[in-house]
């Protein structure tokens, strides 16, 4: 994985320090300047130069820098280095603190620019190793220039550190400060230890369900994923390093590209500057080390706060046909079924044995109904395993329906941590590099769904996933569905609080759930006409009704983007516009008011779209345009105002360039799927 992140083809560029260290003897450095190539980390004057001044301004500093560099250490700017380098890193548990030091020294010489260091290894030996490398390049290179080393941080840092629930769910939270506050965590405990630039966040569009690291974005939307991805950097870099100066501007690099082209020194030198001003920028030239006390930020009480509430918002309510959720905490009991009640199930990019660290739903549900006093009874029975088709087991599973009041059925796909997720021998329905075929349960899943719902008591299914389960026999006949995307550490604990009404659900769909892999794709934001629906259907006794968009199935989905229950009800009234006609440059406003009308607590994601109704090209039925999650206590009521751009409003014309052209909007508030309040806006 670490090699297809290199910046730049290693052979190209090479060939490239060849070619102009043979036409020049400088090796890259310009002569006639202010300092000498005998002593370039000076000046002839004996001032000091100014890309070591904390207080110069950064493009001041990399301008000075740059033309003090060989070919050869700007090469070394470019391309990814590792860890292993110096450091004997195959055992995850080993804790010896020595080094290679002709490895080091050569590392530093050709991959000196960035060190990828994301892997599990006990705190004091990533300390020692990063610390060793850093004071080699400040002390004992001729520029001094310090490195990035680099991690993985796309739902909590990998090397131990405190694990979210993966993108997918985050966005399910609609939630941009707490997706925000999620990424400083990670921030947090990633810095103290040394780490300067995280891998995250990932900010593909999830609209190829079959594709593995769907878990890894923020769903399908590019709305929704521009501001989850705007919030995650935004939290991970905002802040200062440590005894840095004021011209230090983040204290962690989020991903970022450098431009790759031919190979000339116009374009290596862009390349180069790119990194050199992220670095001055992180304070690096003035305190690259890690902190003493990195173990203080490593988590925190407020870390596991915010953990506790990420993982309680990213739960999503589909179904609850007969207000079947909450359950009372005075049942007599309570079935607990399946595959993923027993078991922790993170998504990947966690590290080797993460599952230790978070509580399985069966504790957690234990834990929940101790914190409550209650006496309810909990009859466990897993049913199946996760990859088999061996039925031999839903029989208990279904006895301990029977033996109780309510069953909670809970399925789904899984993966595995960075370890074993690439092991031989190793199974996972998500993650990278599983690819699915079929969007369904696996092996003996829906089998036990459908055994436990013959037993005749209420059934609620848990879907824990990566990506939407394709399951109509589950969304028509089961009392209530819900959604958990791979959780974090306190996932087992959130799902019981969400199913016993602790936690009124607050989440939303960040994508589509189609019907099947063959209706695919199941995006929301279609073009205009390509959709057609005359759906067939296959009956539940196997009558066979015909039509055409699908023969025997439907384009809509299961379960659109933007969906999503709560145990309150909403309404929504006074619709407006802060002008119902704007200029083709002007910004508008759409406010609304949401009134709790029922009889608890609870937050709603209030949701813009916009459909372009007559235009010169083709353009997507509706679009979201804006969102706000707000808490409003039962029986009270909020004014909401989103702002809306007028650039939102921008189709790519028939000029091949993004226009705003003159014509009607409509303008409504809801989902992708229900319209609770409409307007048109007028642009002239």
């Amino acid at each position: 994985m670490v090699v297809q992140r290199r910046l730049v083809p290693f052979w190209a560029l090479f060939a490239a320090f060849l070619l102009f260290a043979a036409a020049e003897n400088t090796f890259g450095v310009r002569d006639n300047l202010h300092f000498s190539l005998e002593s370039r980390n000076t000046n002839t004057d004996g001032s000091v130069p100014i890309y070591k001044d904390p207080n110069a301004p950064i493009e001041d500093r990399v301008n000075d820098l740059l033309p003090r560099m060989t070919l050869e250490e700007k090469v070394s700017q470019l391309i990814q280095g590792d860890l292993n380098g110096w450091m004997d890193l195959t055992d995850p548990l080993d804790d010896t603190l020595v080094f290679n030091e002709t490895g080091l020294e050569e590392m530093m010489r050709l991959k000196g620019g960035s060190i990828w260091a994301g892997y599990l290894t006990p705190y004091e030996k990533l300390v020692f190793a990063i610390n060793v490398g850093q004071h080699y390049l400040m002390e004992n290179t001729t520029l001094g220039i310090p490195a990035l080393f680099q991690s993985e941080g796309l739902h909590g840092f990998t090397d131990n550190g405190t694990i979210f629930p993966s993108p997918i769910g985050l966005a399910a939270s609609f939630d941009t400060d707490l997706v925000s506050q999620v990424a400083s965590v990670a921030s947090d405990e990633a810095e103290g230890l040394g780490i300067t630039h995280m891998f995250a966040p990932v900010l593909d569009l999830s609209r190829e369900l079959r594709w593995g690291r769907v878990e890894e974005n923020f769903g399908e939307d590019p709305f929704l994923t521009g501001e989850m991805g705007h919030a995650f950097v935004s939290g991970m870099q905002n802040g200062r390093r440590r005894n840095t100066s004021e011209t230090a501007i983040a204290r962690v690099a989020a991903t970022y590209q450098v431009r790759a082209g031919t190979v000339s020194m116009d374009s290596i030198d862009g390349a180069v500057k790119g990194i050199l001003r992220a670095k001055f920028a992180l304070g690096l030239f003035e305190n690259p080390y890690p902190y003493e006390d990195y173990l203080s930020s490593i988590r925190t009480p407020k870390s596991k706060e915010i953990l506790h509430t990420a993982d309680t918002e990213s739960i999503v309510l589909l179904e609850n046909r007969g207000s079947t959720l909450p359950l009372s905490t005075n049942l007599s009991a309570i079935a607990l079924i399946g595959p993923q009640v027993d078991r922790v199930t993170f998504g990947d990019y966690v590290f080797l044995n993460a599952s230790k660290k978070g509580i399985t739903p069966l504790a957690g549900f234990k834990q929940h109904l101790a914190n409550v006093s209650s006496a309810t009874k909990i009859n466990f029975a897993q049913g199946c395993e996760l990859w088999s088709n061996d039925e031999s087991g839903i029989q208990d599973a279904v006895e301990a329906a029977r033996n109780s009041d309510v069953a909670v059925v809970m399925v789904g796909t899984w993966s595995l941590d960075q370890t074993n997720l690439w092991a031989p021998g190793t199974n996972a329905t998500t993650g990278e590099h599983v690819d699915l075929s079929d969007l369904r349960l696996v092996g003996a899943q829906l089998a036990l769904v459908q055994a436990v719902k013959e037993a005749g008591k209420p059934t609620v299914v848990v879907f824990v996933s990566g990506k939407p389960v394709a399951e109509p026999w589950i969304q028509a006949h089961v009392d209530a569905v819900v959604q958990q995307f791979y959780p974090g550490e306190m996932g087992g604990l959130a799902i019981a609080e969400v199913i016993f009404g602790a936690v009124n659900p607050s989440g939303k769909l960040p994508v589509s759930f189609p019907r099947s892999v063959g209706t695919t794709p199941a995006f929301y934001n279609y073009l205009k006409g390509s959709r057609p629906l005359d759906p067939g259907f296959v009956l539940d006794d196997g009558t066979l009704e015909f039509g055409h968009q699908y023969v025997l199935d439907s384009p809509i989905p299961l379960w659109s983007f933007g969906h999503g229950l709560s145990y309150t009800t909403f309404n929504y009234t006074d619709l407006t516009l802060s002008t119902s006609t704007i200029k083709q440059s002007e910004d508008f406003n759409v406010s609304v008011t949401v009134h709790n009308t029922g009889s608890v607590a609870g937050k709603e994601v209030v949701q813009v779209y916009i459909t372009d109704l007559v235009s010169s090209t083709v353009t997507p039925n509706q679009e979201l345009v804006g969102f706000q999650k707000v808490e409003i206590p039962a029986g009270e009521s909020k004014t909401v105002m989103i702002p809306v751009l007028s650039s939102q409003l921008a189709v790519w014309g028939v000029q091949n360039k993004w226009v705003v052209e003159p014509g009607v909007f409509a303008v409504k508030v809801g989902t992708s799927d229900v319209v609770f309040a409409q307007t048109n806006l007028t642009v002239t």
